[in-house]
């Protein structure tokens, strides 16, 4: 069964909500891992290009893998009542920034400067890594509400897949901080979420560390200089002291408040805060951020008494049952204007009762539930629903209820009890189809069901049998005005939706690949179709594997689709030919090609005949070609009437080597054999990339192969990194660094530095018999 879809099937826990959707955590159907389903919120996913821009950049970036990033598996649809979309990862275990910088500004728990730093060193050149891999995509909404801290003091990003299905919503910049928390610099026209995008977000996540708190709703974007301007840095005890000059440039250049001087990459921006850190004092160490964890946990998990800790359990076997019975998508509505302002919400001491309740959960979730309680308090939620929901007292119900109970669980709720009470299903049943699509406006039998249950509601048993009739007949001549009304409309065109129509262009690198649509075969790209409006299925097959995408195409709407294939590897080989002395007619499969020396192209993989013919002689070899790879032939030519039986030699070694004999060149080992009188042979054997000289003598048997195997020598590495890594060599790990004069086989070698917290990196190095090879690198950098 389909993750997401056991997701909406299965009891989940709601860990966290923000202006996004909800989060649920659920067991794979293997139950070997926990993953977190990720709700959109259907005022979201309403938009027809939200779902096909998502699926796209979750597909593009399926083989990004990086330890600053949460894995994202996949995108699905819930089968709940509304079809919920939603996004598919891997859980990560820890506490969300946003629950931090909540209780840090809540109770005494400053973050020094030290732990902000270290975070904000990581973050940024995590961006970086994205942006390098991904050069024309962003993340979109980075915010601490998309940031885990694990409990080693690791940073990681998580639902990094979002920018380009965010910007089809078409928000204004205000908009997308007020409802969302994303942060987007001023520019022409609609707000583009590229990568200037994720530097503004960025610096925004680095300005919150330094203050030790959320940014509040009035303070970005039109007061961000302000802040920066009066921002001080939190001591590791506790004090103000001002924030150093570079520090202060760094974050307006960051935040993009000035375009002339902004950061114009990620690479940038993590070069110039190396610069700024290594002119200062501060220590930016994991430990700080470590020592910072620890007092978080004693702060809102305090321990609880027995008869305390007892209690919680009730509350939390009866959350999965909540999420069975309601879908989520109604939920996620009210939200966004209860996550504007963090700051304020962190004012309810309610994070002292919740913990204890999700210590039953998962230990690496204890830390996420202050969010909710912090996010949604009482001083904000009251005057909310007073407004347009006129049950208000089912918003106050869940804090006074149990306060352990994350509030996303509650606004579940509210439906439940609105479905079962005969005066308000009109209102959600009226309010809600909006963004379905205009078909289920004109389901007739439920609006026949309507008048029969108007008619049944009207008559009772012995009552008058004249208005009986009177009533059963205007039903009757009801339903046939509208069953006749929907015939004729069907009919004449009324229902014009049914026949509506959009465009949908795709293009792909490289072009001519094969376009179906639901099955039927279209055309080569590029190519532009006219297509009924709903969900439709392409399959695009070109080089590498099929591709197959669902979209949706909306009415008089234009969907452009932009597919990168593989390259079609080379299915054939090459041949290299020279002959001694050079202009020898040369025939391939008794086709002449050429005089030598030449290079045949395009041979079909397989054993080919090369005959080789000039006035001193000619010769006849047995060539076995490879796909993509070039093979090369040297012939010796001498006078035919005292031409010598010839052999062949063979060359097996780790690496390209040349072979000379009386400073001539005979050919490389990467050919199969190379043809030689049959006799004795001075052979000098030359690597001069690896400074490898030998020399063999070999006798070769007329008519057969004499062989050589090369084995080479060892020179010298030494490796080191900063802070520190262990090393592998070839897969062999070789110690932890620093590592100086190990002795490794000449030639080339993957060398792989790897960090509990810093993730690993991969390098290749080339051993030389001149030098020592020497490499060093920074796992601080990426």
């Amino acid at each position: 069964m389909d993750p997401a879809v056991a997701a909406s099937a299965a009891p989940a826990d709601v860990v966290f909500h923000d202006g996004l959707g909800e989060r649920r955590q659920i067991v794979d159907p293997t139950g070997n891992e926990t993953l977190e389903v990720l709700c959109l919120r259907s005022e979201l996913t309403a938009v027809p290009s939200f779902e096909f821009a998502l699926r796209e950049r979750v597909s593009r970036l399926a083989s990004f893998r990086h330890a600053y990033f949460g894995r994202v598996r996949s995108v699905d649809r819930l089968n709940d009542q509304r079809s919920t979309l939603a996004l598919v990862s891997e859980r990560t275990p820890g506490v969300r920034l946003s629950d931090l910088l909540a209780v840090s500004e809540l109770a005494p728990l400053p973050i020094d400067v030290n732990a902000a730093l270290c975070l904000i060193r990581q973050l940024v050149p995590a961006v970086a890594t994205l942006h390098e891999n991904a050069r024309d995509a962003a993340h979109g909404a980075i915010a601490p509400e998309r940031i885990v801290i694990s409990p080693n003091a690791r940073l990681v990003i998580v639902e990094h897949v979002m920018g380009a299905a965010l910007e089809q919503l078409r928000f204004s910049h205000e908009r997308y901080w007020k409802d969302l928390r994303i942060a987007l610099p001023r520019s022409a026209g609609s707000a583009r979420f590229d990568h200037r995008a994720d530097l503004a977000a960025v610096g925004v996540v680095a300005l919150s560390l330094i203050l030790g708190r959320p940014l509040r709703e009035d303070e970005y974007p039109m007061h961000i200089a302000d802040a920066v301007s009066s921002a001080w840095a939190i001591s590791a005890r506790g004090g103000l002291e001002p924030l150093p000059a570079g520090l202060r440039s760094w974050l307006a250049r960051a935040l993009q408040i000035e375009p002339r001087t902004s950061f114009t990459s990620a690479l940038e921006a993590r070069d110039e805060l190396d610069k700024v850190l290594g002119d200062s004092d501060y220590i930016a160490a994991p430990s700080a951020v470590e020592a910072f964890l620890k007092h978080y946990h004693e702060t809102v998990e305090p321990p609880p008494e027995p008869t305390r800790v007892a209690a919680p359990p009730a509350p939390v076997k009866h959350e999965p049952s909540v999420l069975k019975v309601e879908p989520p998508a109604p939920k996620f509505e009210p939200p966004a204007p209860k996550f504007e302002a963090p700051a304020r919400k962190v004012e309810a001491p309610a994070p002292k009762f919740e913990a204890p309740a999700h210590k039953f959960e998962a230990p690496a979730h204890k830390f996420e539930p202050p969010a909710h309680k912090f996010e949604p308090p009482a001083a904000r939620v009251e005057p909310q629903p007073v407004k347009p929901e006129p049950p208000p007292v089912l918003r106050v119900e869940p804090p006074s209820v149990i306060k352990a109970e994350p509030p996303p669980v509650f606004r579940v709720e509210p439906p439940a009890p609105r479905v079962e009470t005969p005066p308000a299903p009109p209102k959600p049943v009226r309010h809600e189809p909006p963004p379905l699509v205009a078909p289920r406006q004109f389901v007739i039998p439920a609006e026949v069901g309507e008048i029969e249950d108007e008619v049944n509601l009207s008559y009772t048993p012995g009552g008058d049998s004249s208005r009986r009739n009177r009533l059963i007949a205007i039903a009757v001549v009801l339903i046939t005005i509208v069953g006749g009304g929907a015939w004729a409309a069907r009919q004449f065109g009324l229902l014009s939706f049914s026949a509506s129509t959009g465009t949908l262009s795709v293009t792909t690198n490289p072009p001519g690949a094969q376009v179906a649509v639901d099955g039927e075969a279209r055309g080569v790209t590029p190519l532009t179709l006219a297509l009924t409006a709903g969900p439709h299925t392409l399959d695009v097959r070109g080089g590498g594997e099929p591709r197959t995408i669902p979209l949706t195409i909306a009415a008089g709407a234009q969907v452009s689709q932009y597919i990168e294939l593989a390259k079609t590897a080379s299915r054939s080989g090459q041949l290299q030919i020279r002959s001694e002395p050079a202009g020898a007619a040369v025939t391939v499969d008794g086709v002449a090609r050429g005089t030598s020396p030449l290079t045949v192209p395009d041979l079909a993989p397989g054993e080919h005949t090369i005959a080789v013919e000039s006035d001193r002689g000619s010769v006849k070899q047995s060539v076995t070609i490879e796909a993509g790879v070039t093979a090369s032939l040297v012939v010796p030519l001498v006078p035919a009437e005292s031409a010598p039986v010839s052999g062949w030699i063979s060359v097996s070694a780790p690496a390209e080597v040349l072979l000379y004999e009386n400073k001539r060149l005979l050919g490389s080992s990467q050919s199969d054999r190379l043809m030689v009188p049959a006799g004795k042979h001075e052979l000098e054997i030359v690597s001069e990339p690896l400074g490898y000289r030998a020399t063999r003598t070999v006798q070769v048997p007329p008519g057969k192969v004499a062989p050589i195997k090369l084995e080479f020598p060892k020179g010298t590495i030494a490796l080191n990194a900063v802070p520190w890594a262990e090393v592998w060599i070839d897969g062999v790990k070789a110690g932890d660094t620093p590592i100086g004069n190990l002795a490794v086989t000449i030639g080339s070698h993957e060398i792989v530095f790897r960090h509990p917290d810093l993730g690993e990196q991969k390098h290749a190095v080339t051993v030389t018999l001149d030098t020592p090879a020497r490499l060093s690198v920074d796992l601080r950098k990426k």
